[in-house]
């Protein structure tokens, strides 16, 4: 898990951000900094679990989320229980190759459905971004024979 996550402090200046509701902004802080969000900005979470943790009513909860996933600033798979942050990685980047390592033990611990598997296709694009050192570092899961990184290697 990933023991801290970066806040940028002009997401106070964001358009989208500033749309939603004080519960909405208060659930997006409170799932971008959980502990158990991965280092890939994507965690395992139960809506009825989540609005526990913040003693609110589901309905309370899911209204909030719903808000933040409207603005496209997390992606939820309520069925599989699989919470992602598209964008956590680029204000989250890892610090070494040794991070992005780390990432398919991460990957692992998601449960499996289709909103991982736009996880898994977002990860190498991302990567490409890097310098080589973090493109080679990439786990295996990431990669398959229409990877444009496999392919620059």
């Amino acid at each position: 898990m990933a023991r801290y996550s970066k806040i940028e402090r002009v997401i106070l200046n964001d358009a989208k951000f500033n749309q939603l509701s004080d519960d909405a902004q208060r659930v997006f802080f409170r799932l971008w900094v959980h502990p158990h969000l991965t280092s890939l900005g994507a965690m395992r979470a139960a809506m009825g679990g989540l609005a526990g943790e913040m003693h609110w009513p589901a309905s309370r909860f899911s209204q909030a989320l719903a808000e933040i996933t409207a603005q496209g600033m997390v992606q939820f798979d309520e069925t599989a229980h699989l919470l992602w942050f598209p964008h956590f990685l680029k204000y989250n980047p890892p610090g070494s190759p040794n991070g992005v390592k780390s990432w398919g033990k991460a990957f692992d611990q998601l449960p499996a459905c289709e909103l991982k598997e736009t996880l898994k296709q977002q990860v190498p694009v991302y990567v490409s971004t890097l310098p080589r050192t973090f493109q080679a570092a990439l786990p295996a899961v990431f990669l398959d024979t229409s990877n444009t990184i496999k392919e620059r290697n």
